[in-house]
């Protein structure tokens, strides 16, 4: 049974364009997996060798209110992305960012191991050698679901902006809380260039942080769970002790704790919020 391998590109130039223009042809190569790039109905954009899937409707605009550069909501692709892995027939989808160069590995990883779903973590490499520079621990790059779960799990994952902060580390946690996902951070499962951060003009910051008020409980236990790498040092790139630290911080009962606590800091939230986008 294969697997749906998706992302959603875009018109990127330059260096961004080089970088992206790696994902894709790393993409086309990819064996044994059905492949869709996941677009806007009102505006695609196009790939060559990609089948193009236009039905993202929502968009960064229509709900923060702001105006800045249109970018997709991550929930909605993946919604996409789990219609269209049942409609083939695939267990699993994987989402991973625009810039990212899957590999075989990946894919085996997912076929040998056939778990609720995977939070991969990415190898940088050098732009001029492509030599590797090692794991990045500080979050994940690509997520795979088992389509059962997500059915099931889907209204836990709230409407974050792709490119925007935090999305990936919330989602990260509610996958390993709430599954038997694994945390992969074993080298060459995804390839990046590194590179500096863009500049962000924070049109969408009031929005990304309001909700990662709302996700508080979810992103506290990536950060402990971040930190928990950092201590492990070389361990980390061990499967076993990873998997031992992710069954140790990752424990829904933890959620239960302080839910009253939790409760009151979302309404706060909320009418913080309401009030900045009154007087916007």
């Amino acid at each position: 049974m294969s697997m749906l391998v998706g992302t959603s590109f875009y018109a990127a130039r330059g260096d961004e364009g080089r970088r992206q223009d790696g994902a894709i042809r790393a993409l086309r190569a990819l064996p044994g997996v059905e492949r869709i790039n996941v677009q806007w109905a009102d505006d695609r954009f196009d790939v060559d060798g990609i089948e193009t899937v236009a039905e993202l409707r929502s968009d960064s605009r229509t709900v923060s209110g702001r105006d800045g550069r249109r970018k997709p909501l991550v929930s909605e692709i993946l919604d996409v992305l789990c219609r269209h892995a049942e409609a083939r027939g695939c267990r699993h989808f994987l989402f991973a960012n625009a810039d990212i160069e899957i590999t075989a590995a990946a894919v085996e990883l997912v076929a040998r191991d056939p778990r609720e779903g995977f939070a991969l973590a990415r190898t940088d490499f050098d732009p001029a050698t492509r030599g590797s520079l090692g794991v990045m621990q500080r979050g994940t790059d690509a997520l795979v679901f088992d389509t059962a779960w997500w059915r099931r799990h889907a209204s836990r994952f709230r409407p974050y902006i792709l490119g925007e902060p935090v999305w990936d580390n919330v989602y990260t946690a509610i996958l390993l809380v709430h599954s038997n996902a694994a945390f992969a951070n074993r080298e060459g499962l995804l390839a990046h260039e590194l590179h500096g951060m863009g500049q962000r003009n924070g049109a969408y910051d009031d929005y990304t942080w309001y909700l990662a008020a709302l996700d508080r409980p979810y992103f506290s236990l990536w950060a402990a769970f971040h930190d928990g790498l950092e201590r492990l040092g070389d361990a980390a790139a061990e499967a076993s002790a990873v998997e031992a630290l992710r069954m140790r911080i990752f424990d829904p009962r933890v959620l239960r704790q302080g839910r009253a606590l939790q409760w009151a800091r979302a309404v706060k939230a909320r009418v913080r919020y309401a009030r900045r986008r009154r007087g916007s």
